[in-house]
């Protein structure tokens, strides 16, 4: 079938942040604008020209309660895929995806049928210490890499390259053998559960601890309480202190990208399902 416009992308895409809207205030729950999706908002009330997908933040217990109540309380038209609930899925977070649509992320293996998408990235607390925070560090950075050595042998994907000496190191760690044989699916479900085993807890900051980003480190008070934000023809939540995240995350976030860099695509092919 034709391709979808980015226009029509967009349209789809504000379909499901209306409809996780709709389902978190059912809930109870609490969501964020996030990455360029907050940035899209403040700067220009909507979607950022050049860029084609959606984000949300969640904390964790909440983003956890969303996760086993979506798919029973949303419009069958959306479903929530995660690691733990759907087979083969090698995202370490969670999409909320239009069934009408099958969509492939740009540069990943098609294997997954998705349909155009909303991410959901949980925020987590820090460790109290700096020794938890550099194991949380190296807890985040080994997974992630052991996820992109299974999608490459599964699914020839190559993802962002590391150094010769992390692989070594990673490759004599503690898990050898699954480094090679547990699926991406399998990791990012373990991931997911030893990620909230972290008992000391520091909750002055907050971290996506998932791609992308994972380094990012905001003051937990810039997410204190919300503020609604027009998008496009609708409001919908963001963090109180988006002026410091946004600084932290892109800088001088009021001005545009020089024209080269507005090239953010995220969608190998998206287009309507086959009725």
């Amino acid at each position: 079938m034709k391709p979808l416009t980015d226009q029509e992308i967009k349209q789809v895409t504000l379909g499901i942040m209306k409809e996780v809207k709709r389902v978190c205030s059912l809930l109870g729950l609490r969501y964020f604008l996030a990455w360029g999706t907050l940035l899209g908002a403040i700067r220009h009330k909507g979607f950022i020209p050049w860029d084609d997908d959606a984000d949300f933040f969640m904390f964790r217990a909440e983003y956890e309660q969303l996760v086993a109540k979506f798919n029973d309380m949303a419009s069958p038209r959306y479903r929530l895929l995660a690691p733990g609930t759907t087979k083969g899925y090698y995202y370490t977070f969670a999409k909320v995806v239009d069934t009408m649509t099958v969509a492939c992320e740009s540069g990943m293996h098609d294997y997954l049928e998705l349909g155009i998408w909303l991410d959901l990235f949980p925020l987590d607390y820090l460790p109290a210490t700096p020794q938890g925070v550099a194991s949380q560090n190296s807890l985040i950075g080994t997974y992630l890499k052991r996820r992109y050595i299974a999608l490459w042998r599964d699914y020839r994907f190559i993802g962002k390259f590391w150094s010769l000496w992390e692989f070594v190191v990673l490759l004599f760690s503690r898990h050898p053998v699954r480094l090679f044989s547990d699926s991406a699916n399998e990791i990012c479900r373990e991931f997911n559960a030893k990620i909230q085993t972290i008992e000391k807890i520091d909750k002055r900051f907050v971290r996506t601890a998932i791609a992308p980003g994972y380094k990012k480190i905001w003051d937990a008070k810039d997410f204190d309480s919300a503020v609604e934000l027009p998008f496009e023809d609708e409001v919908f939540s963001a963090p109180i202190g988006f002026a410091n995240i946004l600084e932290q995350s892109y800088g001088d976030y009021m001005t545009p990208p020089p024209m080269r860099k507005r090239n953010e695509k995220h969608y190998k092919y998206a287009k309507w399902k086959e009725r």
